[in-house]
């Protein structure tokens, strides 16, 4: 998640938490911190995240493998081009199913 995404939710981040993240075009950013257990809202239930911040990205926030890992994402792609993400909280048990 960028500074400015980051700064306009107003909520604190563990500065001790630094990690080096490194990008498609092979240049590294430090982190600015951790904003822990964030709560993503899919309809029904909160599911917290671990979000990293970035000094600067072309992105509001970006869900990756460890993302699709802890949730067990699936995902069904129909000949039309749609597809839908399936999502399984850990924490509830319930399943989330979303178009994207």
């Amino acid at each position: 998640m960028p500074r400015r995404i980051w700064e306009s939710i107003g909520l604190p981040i563990r500065s001790d938490h630094l990690m080096n993240m490194t990008s498609v075009n092979t240049q590294t950013d430090t982190t600015l911190g951790v904003l822990e257990n964030l709560r993503l809202n899919f309809g029904a239930d909160n599911v917290c995240v671990q979000v990293q911040i970035l000094p600067w990205a072309n992105f509001d926030m970006l869900l990756g493998r460890p993302f699709h890992c802890l949730m067990s994402a699936t995902t069904d792609d129909f000949p039309d081009g749609s597809q839908n993400i399936t999502l399984h909280d850990p924490n509830s048990g319930k399943e989330y199913k979303l178009p994207t």
